[in-house]
C-alpha cells in the first residue's frame, strides 16, 4: 500500500480480492445481558423462654423445611415439651414468627434443587442479597400464658 492512500471499509456490492463481494453488514454488538434476581420470602420460627416479658433463653430457629408455615407448628410442639419438663412456673414460652426476604439467582451449574427437584437450584448473591427487599419482621404468634380465644 502506498504511503498517501488510507485503507477503508468496503461498501455493499464492492469486490474485495481474496474475500469476495460484500453483500451485507450486520450489527453484532453484544446486547446487555438480562440478569434476573429472584426474591424469596422465607418464614422461620423461634421458641423463646421469658419471665415477666424479659427474654431468658432463645431456643433454636426452625425453618419451613417440611412445608409452608410448618415451622410455627414445630416450635409450638417444642414449647409443649418444655412446658411438660418445667411444669407450672413463671416461665412463659413464646413462638416468634420471623419473615425475611432475600435475593437469589439460579445456580451456575443449572442443577436441580436437591430438596425440590422440579425447581432449579438457587444461590444467594455474594453481595446485596438483602438490598431493596422488605425489612425482616418478627411477631409473637403464640404464648403459653395467653388463653386461646373461643371459637364460634
Amino acid at each position: 500500500m502506498s504511503e498517501n492512500k488510507t485503507s477503508r471499509l468496503p461498501e455493499i456490492g464492492e469486490f474485495v480480492r481474496n474475500y469476495g463481494t460484500l453483500v451485507r453488514v450486520e450489527d453484532v454488538t453484544p446486547q446487555q445481558a438480562v440478569v434476573m434476581d429472584y426474591v424469596f420470602e422465607s418464614i422461620s420460627a423461634r421458641l423463646e423462654a421469658r419471665v415477666n416479658g424479659k427474654l431468658i433463653k432463645q431456643y433454636s430457629e426452625i425453618n419451613d423445611f417440611y412445608g409452608l408455615a410448618t415451622c410455627v407448628d414445630l416450635a409450638r410442639q417444642e414449647a409443649a415439651e418444655q412446658l411438660k419438663w418445667f411444669g407450672e412456673s413463671d416461665l412463659e414460652f413464646v413462638v416468634v414468627k420471623i419473615t425475611k426476604q432475600a435475593r437469589m439467582r439460579p445456580h451456575k451449574n443449572n442443577g436441580e434443587n436437591y430438596y425440590a427437584d422440579r425447581f432449579r437450584a438457587m444461590e444467594n448473591l455474594t453481595h446485596g442479597s438483602r438490598w431493596n427487599v422488605a425489612e425482616e419482621r418478627e411477631e409473637v404468634v403464640w404464648s403459653s400464658k395467653q388463653k386461646p380465644e373461643p371459637t364460634a
